[in-house]
């Protein structure tokens, strides 16, 4: 089992921006997952990040909010041979739409559901 949080008050005490929270400041952020390892030669891992609502700018304006969102990844490696592994993946595993970032042109949307295959050789 994994877990972590982070707490984070973030506040301007001086000049026009007083009392206002910083760009991409949120109050939490938390971390938590379960990770299994088979003596090294197989890892999993189903790793989730829930993310406070905050703003995209130090004004706090709301059109700048950034909603609260929670998004779940799992991972896999596999070392088949001792200078070898494989790796794989699912990001964003329920497909979740939400943003983290926001633009003076708008909201930059993060990537829905995606997959990925890989293999590392050590030398």
């Amino acid at each position: 089992m994994y877990g972590n949080v982070e707490v984070l008050n973030a506040v301007f005490t001086k000049g026009p921006l007083k009392d206002k929270t910083p760009q991409y400041a949120p109050n939490t952020i938390t971390r938590t997952g379960i990770i299994y390892n088979k003596e090294d030669k197989l890892k999993a891992a189903l790793m989730g990040v829930m993310v406070s609502k905050h703003f995209g700018d130090d004004g706090n304006t709301s059109n700048f909010e950034i909603p609260s969102y929670v998004v779940f990844d799992l991972t896999a490696d596999w070392r088949f041979h001792k200078d070898w592994l494989a790796n794989a993946g699912i990001n964003n595993l329920l497909d979740r739409d939400y943003y983290s970032r926001v633009r003076s042109d708008g909201i930059a949307w993060a990537m829905g559901r995606n997959v990925y295959l890989g293999a590392t050789y050590q030398f």
